[in-house]
């Protein structure tokens, strides 16, 4: 394998305004700005590294409430174990050939196949990730990986997540002896290498389009073949320690049937030849639209009505945060947004209904002086019906970039650089770069 500090100075490099912008911070407390000023960091991970004991810190536990009140423990490690598991993960990936697709290449070629079948079955992992053997897939990592990576990876999945609201003497510190943390940067990876042996044998069926995106699989097959994949594939998932959700039980989470009748996979809904979208993303992002009028609703009602400065920034900072939901966002040659994930849809109705919910949006929650300063000001809604075609347009000056990001990064590496140069002079203090990089705006991820 590679040298894992080269590729820890190399995800530093590429990746230091991105690593500044976190707000995410693990049991240290500490976030990614603070972690990049603190000079010393690099060279703390590379002497640990060299002396062979370098130790992940607890994780930070953050519940994520799922359906039906259950709960999905997610391992938030500190920044710097942060970066040495991106380091980890870039060695794997050299390592390990996995035939990985995104969700949305998934979505196309499901598309294009799905009129060779006509059943399908879906699957899902009964508690995937804490049910991982550590005894199954730490050999398959040790056959290609060398000690160092090998024993840091053993750390890796057994080091505990701690919940920050127990005090500490009182917390549980016992290390794990099954499971995957959830949130590492290579938690994904690790659940790919555990299955890969499955999906090359499925994958390579020529009688089925066989797909996974870590615990969710979707079968496309004759319906004289649906019973026996069902049997084989269950009996496989017996014998690396994990369950399938029952196919008669839980049929939100497994279930198989015709076609024809209709199917969910990856948010996406299919029915005939309508490709839409599930209908609780879709009550999911009416949501998101409407908060942003509420909160834009709130704000302004605690301003003056004479403040029309600060009026007309909220309503201009609402109409760029409704069309980054709308539209999407991108940075670089990377798109973000819910039109984005959905663009292989061909349910235009839908994406009229949703523009048509907006225009109401606006009329109830905007005046006349907010209308007109719409107006004067050039600043236009987009919609979504637009958007599903602009988005897939390489140069499409449709979908924006998020507001002032890449200023931002400019201005990170420009102070950096003006950083070093005044360092070097003993008369002249720098100033804290703390001071000079501003916030960026979020860009929305979630489907």
């Amino acid at each position: 394998m590679s040298n894992l500090k080269e590729e820890i100075e190399e995800i530093l490099e590429e990746s230091a305004a991105k690593i500044n912008f976190s707000k995410s911070v693990g049991v240290d407390g500490i976030n990614g700005e603070n972690f990049l000023h603190n000079g010393d960091e690099l060279k703390i991970i590379e002497r640990k590294i060299d002396a062979k004991c370098y130790k992940f810190s607890n994780y930070k536990e953050n519940l994520i409430i799922k359906r039906h009140n259950s709960t999905r423990q997610i391992s938030i490690p500190t920044q710097r174990d942060k970066l040495v598991l991106q380091g980890l993960l870039k060695l794997l990936k050299k390592d390990f050939s996995l035939n990985n697709t995104s969700a949305k290449n998934k979505i196309i070629d499901i598309k294009n196949n799905l009129n060779l079948y006509d059943s399908f079955i879906k699957i899902d992992i009964e508690n995937f990730f804490p049910s991982i053997s550590h005894e199954k897939l730490l050999p398959i990592i040790r056959r290609k990986a060398n000690d160092e990576i090998f024993n840091l990876i053993r750390l890796a999945i057994t080091q505990p997540t701690v919940s920050l609201a127990i005090p500490k003497k009182e917390r549980n510190t016992s290390i794990n002896t099954k499971g995957v943390p959830q949130g590492l940067p290579i938690s994904s990876f690790l659940s790919d290498i555990f299955l890969k042996e499955i999906d090359r044998e499925y994958e390579n069926n020529p009688n089925i389009r066989y797909y996974r995106f870590v615990d969710d699989i979707l079968i496309l097959c004759k319906s004289s073949d649906t019973n026996t994949l069902i049997s084989n594939i269950e009996k496989k998932f017996v014998d690396l320690d994990l369950k399938a959700h029952s196919q008669s039980e839980n049929k939100d989470k497994s279930s198989h049937g015709n076609i024809a009748d209709g199917f969910q996979y990856l948010g996406y809904s299919f029915i005939n030849n309508l490709v839409s979208v599930r209908n609780s993303s879709v009550q999911r992002f009416y949501n998101n639209i409407n908060k942003l009028f509420v909160v834009y609703n709130h704000k302004k009602s605690k301003i003056k009505k004479k403040d029309k400065v600060n009026i007309n920034k909220l309503t201009r900072n609402l109409i760029h945060d409704l069309n980054e939901k709308i539209a999407g966002a991108k940075y670089k040659d990377k798109k973000y947004g819910w039109i984005d994930y959905f663009s292989e849809i061909n349910d235009l109705t839908l994406l009229f209904k949703i523009d048509s919910h907006v225009k109401n949006m606006v009329g109830k929650y905007l005046d006349d002086y907010d209308l007109e300063y719409l107006k004067n000001n050039n600043l236009k809604i987009k919609k979504n019906s637009k958007a599903i075609f602009e988005i897939k347009k390489k140069d499409s000056k449709y979908i924006e970039r998020p507001d002032s990001l890449e200023r931002q990064i400019e201005d990170f590496f420009s102070s950096n650089d003006k950083s070093n140069k005044d360092s070097k002079k003993a008369t002249e203090k720098p100033k804290p770069q703390s001071e000079e990089i501003l916030q960026p705006r979020k860009i929305s991820k979630k489907i």
